[in-house]
């Protein structure tokens, strides 16, 4: 089998098991230092759990529209705070000087 054939098998257990890096965005900001992220059942953070806040620098999309590429930079550490149904609420713990978390922001699990 090709190469992206191999890659994609690959990724199905992830898909179906819930593994690999979460990737959500910034909801809303309950306060400067507090916000909400909506969350997958399936991957349901713990209290304590670490996320990395990211500014996308750059997106390259194909003919179709697909993100088939995207620059990021982390400008915050986040730690879940509690836990719902579908959503979480993390609270920043350290920011990059010059930096601020904003609705929107993409998030991954550490």
């Amino acid at each position: 089998i090709g190469r992206a054939t191999r890659k994609a098998a690959a990724a199905i257990p992830a898909r179906i098991l819930g593994t690999g890096p979460e990737e959500v965005t910034v909801l809303e900001m309950l306060s400067e230092s507090e916000f909400v992220i909506e969350i997958d059942p399936k991957r349901r953070p713990r209290r304590g759990d670490t996320y990395v806040v990211q500014r996308t620098v750059q997106v390259v999309r194909n003919a179709q529209g697909r993100v088939v590429y995207r620059k990021t930079e982390p400008i915050a550490t986040a730690k879940v705070v509690e836990v719902q149904e579908n959503g979480a609420v993390l609270r920043v713990v350290k920011v990059e000087p010059g930096e601020s978390v904003r609705p929107g922001a993409l998030v991954v699990r550490k």
